[in-house]
């Protein structure tokens, strides 16, 4: 009986170490998205990109394991997904937008 217990505790420990921290990916796959869509030279994008992993302690590792984690839920990952690529594009679609204001204000006619 005791051997029992001992799996189904070690059993349930092992299952809630290999939770997915969703927040965490979510939010580290919004930031990848605005900085390569901001940038679209991945000679510029790339070491952004690094830099965010270093700034998050998110290895580029991690986020690939817990990208394939989620994904097999394809259903709310898909959802999910594709709610960040629209806020990103509606985002980045204003910066661009407002940058481009500025920069026709602030250059000589």
């Amino acid at each position: 009986m005791k051997k029992i217990l001992f799996l189904i505790l070690f059993l349930f420990v092992s299952c809630s170490d290999n939770k997915v921290d969703e927040k965490r990916f979510y939010d580290m796959y919004k930031e990848i998205l605005v900085v390569r869509k901001l940038n679209e030279d991945t000679a510029v994008a790339n070491p952004l990109v690094k830099e965010l992993y270093k700034k998050k302690n998110y290895s580029q590792e991690e986020f690939k394991k817990d990208y394939f984690e989620l994904a097999n839920d394809s259903k709310t990952f898909i959802r999910k997904v594709d709610s960040i690529r629209a806020v990103v594009y509606d985002t980045t679609k204003n910066i661009e937008k407002n940058t481009k204001e500025e920069d026709k204000n602030t250059s000589p006619n």
